[in-house]
């Protein structure tokens, strides 16, 4: 087998099993996005929680076969209709939500000039109807009604703390960087190669054998802005591929569970102190996930069995 079979099998498996994973998240009220307070993961299971399982079951497939579309292709699974409809309306509901919160410092009775309302069309037009802009009078009444029981994401709360002068402290990322390193080894540092010298960077980065291939799980805690915790696996060759000159990857992007998910990046942002401890728990979890299918997703495509890498490239003895 080559590398670009072994690539192309693996996305097919990868897309599959990301599949099966979404569907026993909305089977089991989405416990892996419960750790994220902002950002894409949390709009994506608000918005998810509007739904009927049946939709909610369209919305991500939708979501998957954006990030997964030669897999997709591959195994014959194009997005309907339906999953493209729900998808659209996925990014429609938090932009619309942007113009509730513009509406919402307007005085009873003022209302939005219709030149600034058609910068939010088309989604405006895909959730209010085609005359909502000359409905303008019945404006506000229809977003309180789509967003007055929709929770303030995390960002949002410590954004209105600190704008009547309230000092929010976040928890340090340094924090992050020492409870990782200590419950990532707890778990599966018997698993991992080079453990020594792990900790010596200021990202952490794990390292396991899997199937003859290097399954790394990289952490980062230097993000911009309010960014405290990220983290991504990747499946590289132990040696260059003489094909490429360097060392190949099975994935072409990062492997993490947004990532897989098809919406956004896995990261955590404006964690308090007290929440170090459980949100690192749930970033363990799921790296656990992918870190526990890996030999499953591999079999077969073991890199002693590619054909296009030469004699000298097999791992040192």
């Amino acid at each position: 087998m080559t590398l670009a079979e072994a690539k192309q099998e693996f996305a097919v498996r990868y897309y599959l099993w990301a599949r099966s994973d979404f569907e026993k998240e909305i089977d089991s009220s989405f416990p892996g996005f419960s750790s994220f307070k902002t950002g894409a993961v949390w709009e994506f299971h608000q918005f998810a929680q509007r739904l009927d399982r049946r939709e909610q079951v369209a919305l991500a497939h939708g979501s998957l076969k954006q990030v997964h579309a030669d897999a997709t292709k591959a195994v014959g699974e194009p997005p309907s209709e339906k999953e493209r409809a729900l998808h659209s309306n996925l990014y429609a509901f938090w932009r619309i939500q942007n113009l509730y919160q513009l509406v919402r410092t307007l005085a009873e009775g003022e209302c939005v000039k219709p030149e600034i309302l058609r910068m939010w069309n088309p989604q405006g037009a895909q959730l209010l109807g085609e005359r909502w802009i000359k409905e303008a009078g019945e404006l506000r009444h229809k977003l309180e009604a789509m967003f007055s029981m929709l929770p303030p994401s995390r960002e949002a709360e410590v954004s209105a703390r600190r704008s009547i002068g309230e000092k929010v402290k976040l928890a340090p990322k340094r924090k992050f960087r020492a409870t990782i390193l200590r419950k990532f080894k707890e778990v599966f540092g018997s698993q991992c190669l080079e453990l020594a010298c792990v900790g010596l960077d200021p990202d952490l980065e794990f390292k396991m054998d899997c199937h003859g291939w290097f399954l790394s799980t990289h952490f980062d805690f230097t993000g911009k802005g309010p960014s405290q915790l990220s983290y991504w696996h990747s499946l590289t060759s132990p040696m260059p591929f003489h094909s490429a000159g360097r060392v190949a990857a099975l994935s072409s992007s990062p492997i993490g569970f947004a990532e897989c998910l098809g919406i956004g990046q896995t990261h955590w942002e404006y964690v308090m102190d007290a929440e170090v401890e459980p949100t690192c728990d749930a970033a363990v979890e799921l790296c656990r996930r992918f870190i526990q299918v890996a030999p499953k997703l591999l079999q077969g495509l073991d890199y002693e069995s590619m054909t296009d890498k030469e004699e000298n490239d097999s791992i040192p003895a």
